[in-house]
């Protein structure tokens, strides 16, 4: 008898697991009865939802999001990233969301989190899983979020990974991309109409027509606002005039020509701008006015502030280093000025007597110095200076702390440190140059007055793209560039863009005896210095020797530099 009481208790059981595999739904009813309540809605939904239910509550909404070609990724902890999306700015919105679409790799050992912040508001917590693991989340945007001209968006990997052999000693151990169907989904109260919105709203590449025949000009022009649209972190790419009629929207023209500086065909989706030298305040996301250019009085004539470089200030823990890494680009700076030197301003917490901690600044990966930090002092400032010969058109600055300590384990971390760069830190002066010095270029065609520009050969899609990036190298941003003109000789400073039998000319035509002149030739770097910057700058003069290699194949692509006496006159002057 008890025995078939067993058998029967057996049976009722499986049958009862059987009901529950094949009915998940019934096991959610049951939980909810017992716990007396439904289950809340999370503010951070991980669910995914058919993609049109949101869309279909409004009447107009939109898209805007990574570029096809963007890419981001944190690695290692702790490990940070920045996103910037624009918004449209002519329409009223009236609701919108953040779409993260991620793919996280992590170790076995590892334990961590990601942060999301938008506009320095933390939004979200979410728990990594060990292995690889594709996540998507979804996070509304508040009014406040609404009414900015773009969303700042923080991400951060905060976490350990061990190894084996230190079970101590954290490792990078993971690795998150960010997809590129991320991105913002927006309601707004009226359709898209203004041409730059239309232009955010595409995450494609910006696509340019490259003009046949032999205008000069129109290719400069194609050029120019392609290097313009680069500086502003836009993705472009070219292709022949001949496949207009098969390519979708978001066709890119210049028109000097035109009454207005933009104008918009809906039917078409060619955007066609006036004047490429406006591309910089046009197309940028925000824009930004010094308080003192608003201020009557003394006050008015303090330059903007163009010398901040640091991007993060928060506070930073280790165990024995961490480096900060700061970037300026002097074609961003006014009159594309080099800076002479750095003012470091360090704040660390208190260190345990006798404790040996190193600062370390970095130019380019080239040392520049190195201190002892004080014991006992929880402030570090310096003024370091910032050689000419070795910054380029685009710099990083590299401030690293670490112990020179030796513990008595390889596994000891030691202690935690906290340390800070301080918003003081910043870029002054301006640093004498030569034309024996790359960088003099950048700031010979930054001086006042015209720069003319000319693109010769009919360039094909890939040659085009590299020209533009050229140009995007060493032309600063508020440079006015002319490339209609009719008496363009007359212009100080020429910028022309060829091919391999053009420069070839070029540098044949140049008569060293004449001091009144400097050239430069920008190209691709060589083999050797690539890993510093993709390009180089290459003084041509008497009594210059280089032993830079020019790439003469066939589809080399060159920018020929060429200034006459006193076109980089107010550059000698420190």
């Amino acid at each position: 008898m008890r025995l078939f009481l067993l058998l029967a208790l057996a049976f009722a059981l499986i049958s009862i697991s059987l009901v529950v595999s094949q009915n998940p739904e019934f096991l959610r009813q049951t939980q909810q009865f017992v716990s007396g309540s439904d289950e809340a809605t999370p503010a951070a939904s991980l669910t995914e939802t058919p993609a049109n239910s949101w869309s279909d509550l409004f009447e107009h909404t939109s898209f805007v999001g990574m570029q096809d070609d963007g890419w981001q990724a944190l690695s290692g902890f702790p490990s940070f990233a920045k996103i910037i999306i624009p918004l449209p700015r002519k329409v009223t919105l009236t609701d919108g969301r953040l779409r993260l679409s991620l793919s996280t790799q992590m170790a076995e050992s590892g334990v961590g989190t990601l942060r999301v912040s938008i506009n320095n508001t933390r939004r979200a917590d979410l728990v990594l899983k060990t292995g690889e693991d594709r996540r998507s989340l979804l996070l509304g945007l508040t009014p406040e979020d609404l009414a900015r001209p773009r969303l700042v968006i923080s991400l951060t990997v905060q976490g350990d990974a061990f190894s084996g052999v230190c079970p101590s000693r954290p490792s990078r151990g993971v690795v998150v991309d960010v997809l590129p169907e991320s991105g913002v989904e927006l309601a707004h109260s009226e359709a898209l109409t203004d041409p730059l919105d239309i232009w955010l709203a595409d995450t494609k590449p910006a696509r340019f027509y490259m003009y046949a025949g032999d205008d000069s000009a129109q290719r400069a022009d194609s050029l120019l606002l392609a290097a313009r649209l680069k500086q502003l972190q836009h993705n472009v790419e070219f292709f022949p005039q001949t496949d207009a009629e098969n390519t979708p929207v978001q066709i890119l023209s210049v028109d000097r020509n035109q009454s207005e500086d933009l104008v918009y065909d809906i039917q078409t989706g060619r955007l066609t701008i006036k004047d490429p030298n406006l591309a910089v305040t046009r197309f940028a996301s925000d824009t930004t006015l010094s308080l003192a250019d608003l201020l009557s009085g003394p006050l008015s004539a303090v330059p903007a502030d163009e010398n901040a470089i640091l991007e993060d200030d928060s506070t930073r823990t280790f165990f024995r280093s961490h480096r900060w890494r700061m970037n300026f680009d002097l074609t961003e700076r006014r009159a594309g000025r080099a800076p002479s030197q750095m003012r470091l301003a360090l704040k660390t917490s208190n260190q345990l007597e006798g404790a040996d901690w190193l600062v370390r600044v970095l130019l380019n990966n080239n040392l520049l110095a190195s201190y002892e930090l004080e014991t006992g002092s929880d402030v570090f400032e310096r003024l370091i200076r910032l050689p000419a010969e070795l910054q380029l058109p685009d710099n990083e600055i590299a401030v690293d702390l670490l112990t020179t300590d030796i513990t008595n384990s390889i596994c000891d971390p030691g202690l935690e440190v906290a340390a800070q760069i301080l918003p003081e830190t910043r870029l002054s002066g301006e640093a004498v140059t030569n034309a024996q010095i790359p960088i003099h270029a950048v700031n010979a065609l930054g001086q006042p007055g015209r720069v003319s520009m000319t693109a010769q050969p009919q360039f094909s899609g890939a040659q085009a793209a590299l020209a533009s990036s050229l140009v995007a190298y060493v032309l600063p941003q508020d440079t006015l560039v002319e490339t209609g003109a009719q008496e363009l000789a007359a212009i100080p400073t020429r910028l022309a863009v060829t091919d391999s039998a053009g420069l070839q000319e070029r540098l044949e035509a140049v008569d060293l005896s004449d001091t009144s002149k400097q050239y430069w030739v920008v190209t691709e770097a060589d083999g050797e210095s690539a890993a510093q910057a993709p390009y180089q700058i290459i003084p041509v003069g008497a009594g210059q020797l280089t032993t830079s290699r020019l790439p003469m194949y066939d589809s080399a692509v060159f920018l020929f530099i060429e200034t006459s006496e006193g076109a980089t006159s107010d550059a000698q002057a420190d």
